[in-house]
């Protein structure tokens, strides 16, 4: 003979499950499949990822700028990389092309001060392409760095430029967004 044990539950479920993942932030569609599973009497558990924001290089560049300024070349650098890392991974999200082209400028600055010519080289030309017409002002940088932006610009202004031809497939819009 069986006995009925109180402290065990019939497990049987009461309700279907709908399982969600979405690699990319759908809101509006999550929404609209939990609604479906509602109104069909089960359950939605949504195990997206959830949304991490990019990484935002701006404040860093201020840092190294602050810190160039004081003459702390290490920290500057240090920082200066991190942005530049951060530029690297997102494609520049968030910075505009000023914030870029400090980026570039003041870390090119910061290798100048510590005697890596080559290394200041690639920025000045980094910076140049980004603001081909900016020009440096003699009583706020060292003339030297003056002389080699006015040598990075001349350089990129000097350099052919090329096309682009987009192609995309019969019905594809598409579009170029270019900056203000």
């Amino acid at each position: 003979m069986a006995t009925a044990r109180a402290d065990v539950a019939d497990a049987a479920p009461n309700a279907d499950v709908v399982i969600v993942w979405s690699a990319e932030p759908a809101p509006v569609v999550t929404a609209r499949i939990g609604d479906a599973a509602r109104r069909a009497g089960a359950a939605m558990i949504d195990i997206s990822p959830a949304l991490i924001a990019p990484a935002d290089a701006r404040a860093l560049v201020t840092r190294g700028i602050d810190a160039y300024n004081a003459l702390e070349f290490d920290a500057a650098l240090t920082a200066l990389d991190a942005a530049a890392s951060i530029v690297d991974q997102t494609g520049a999200a968030l910075v505009d092309a000023a914030t870029l082209g400090d980026l570039f400028l003041y870390r090119a600055l910061t290798h100048t001060q510590r005697g890596e010519d080559s290394r200041a080289w690639d920025d000045f030309i980094a910076a140049a392409g980004v603001d081909p017409t900016r020009v440096l002002d003699p009583a706020g940088f060292p003339p030297r760095a003056v002389e080699r932006f006015a040598q990075a610009r001349a350089q990129i202004s000097a350099t052919p430029r090329g096309r682009v031809k987009l192609v995309g497939p019969p019905g594809c819009r598409v579009t170029i967004e270019l900056p203000a």
